[in-house]
């Protein structure tokens, strides 16, 4: 069959047409290959800022809330360690010691924080620990960000199930009431036996050893003693694990970059509930909600707490800490109705209350921005006159404790 030329240019137009969408087709193709590797690229730099800014940040999650020229000092005594995170080591520092009489103080960062630190500013526990040694007798301090009676519970009864003890130092803060949630650190101590029998008796005990289950579980370092149960895949990750976090820290700014994003989501909350304040400077009606379920919990805390000291017949020292007047955001009712309740508790299970709330002037309190585009007093956080006014209260009623006077109706 004859080709006519009308048909030769009909083929090599077609030719022509399709090489051009091969061409087209693989221009297409090469823009998004292009495309994907520069998202990739991007978001990997991106990633990379997220963990300098997260590695680089000066003041960790945890003080983060210390407020404005506020800082942790938790120095050692000459004699032996003031401040203890573990449980497990405050113990065996306890059992280590020769000390005629041994006592405890279990608070939150009003303990270990000092505003405008000046050289020579030392922590409550810090002289407390000073003036007891000097008389033959040891202090044990155990004071973690935001503890709350709940966390108090548990490391008191870990404590009075696990050894004697002379004393019992706990602060009654309000602020303290509106928190859950038991970190890693104490969840442990329900691996003890005693501990957790002792938990288990109590309505409020139960409670506290599921929520400290749950934060075991939650953890997803294993221990050594494990990994030889679990498969190749799983320990192979494990492994991994470990070398990203002792290479390159790389658990520990992830767990710190959730923390970072909860503490920013807070300071948002702060600053939507702050518009007011900001804008006008009346601080006079900005409150600090406590919910009244939270309340009650630890307020059922606290009562299994002083009720097993009496059970044990150890001495408790309960004091109303110390705070500032012309800035303390809390419901002035709730606040009254709240000091009743920790006095009637303490007089019912023959504990000693004291009111140590005018012990310190508002001057020798710090500052701290609660997002309203201003500094406002700190609640909490004191200069170390202030600690110094209150080592000298703790230690004369410490001397004073002599064990139970009232007894249960």
């Amino acid at each position: 069959m004859l080709i006519t030329t009308v048909q030769i240019a009909y083929y090599l137009h077609f030719d022509s047409a399709l090489k051009m969408v091969f061409f087209i087709k693989m221009q297409f193709y090469s823009t998004i290959k292009i495309l994907v590797i520069a998202q990739i690229l991007l978001g990997l730099f991106s990633l990379f800022l997220v963990l300098f800014w997260i590695n680089s940040r000066a003041t960790s999650v945890n003080d983060a809330g210390l407020g404005h020229n506020t800082e942790k000092r938790m120095d050692s005594h000459k004699q032996g360690k003031v401040f203890y995170s573990s449980l497990t080591k405050i113990l065996k520092a306890h059992h280590d010691s020769n000390k005629k009489k041994k006592y405890y103080w279990l608070g939150a960062s009003q303990l270990y924080a000092i505003n405008d630190f000046k050289y020579g500013d030392r922590a409550a526990p810090y002289i407390v620990f000073d003036n007891l040694d000097r008389i033959g007798s040891r202090l044990y301090t155990i004071s973690y960000p935001n503890a709350y009676p709940a966390e108090h519970l548990i490391i008191a009864t870990h404590i009075l199930t696990n050894t004697k003890i002379d004393g019992l130092v706990i602060g009654a803060v309000y602020d303290d009431m509106r928190e859950r949630n038991v970190r890693y650190e104490i969840a442990n101590a329900v691996k003890n036996i005693n501990t957790r029998g002792v938990l288990n008796k109590s309505k409020i005990g139960k409670k506290l050893v599921a929520d400290s289950d749950a934060a075991l579980r939650s953890k997803e370092f294993l221990s050594e003693n494990k990994i030889t149960n679990l498969n190749l895949m799983k320990r192979s990750e494990n492994a991994i694990i470990r070398l990203l976090e002792t290479s390159f820290k790389a658990e520990t700014i992830r767990s710190e970059g959730r923390g970072l994003i909860t503490l920013q989501i807070i300071r948002l909350r702060q600053f939507i509930e702050g518009l007011r304040a900001r804008y006008t400077r009346d601080i006079s009606n900005y409150r600090y909600p406590i919910p009244n379920n939270q309340y009650q919990y630890n307020l059922n805390a606290w009562e299994e707490l002083l009720k097993l000291a009496y059970i044990k017949e150890t001495p408790v020292l309960v004091y109303i800490a110390p705070r500032p007047t012309d800035f303390f955001p809390y419901d002035p009712i709730k606040y009254e109705e709240y000091k009743k309740s920790i006095f009637k508790l303490t007089q019912y299970y023959g504990a000693t209350y004291i009111n140590l709330e005018n012990l310190i002037l508002s001057k020798y309190f710090g500052h701290v921005d609660t997002n309203f585009g201003f500094l406002v007093r700190d609640p909490f956080h004191i200069q170390g006159v202030g600690h110094s006014l209150l080592a000298r209260e703790i230690t004369k009623e410490i001397k004073k404790l002599e064990g139970n006077s009232i007894i249960i109706k």
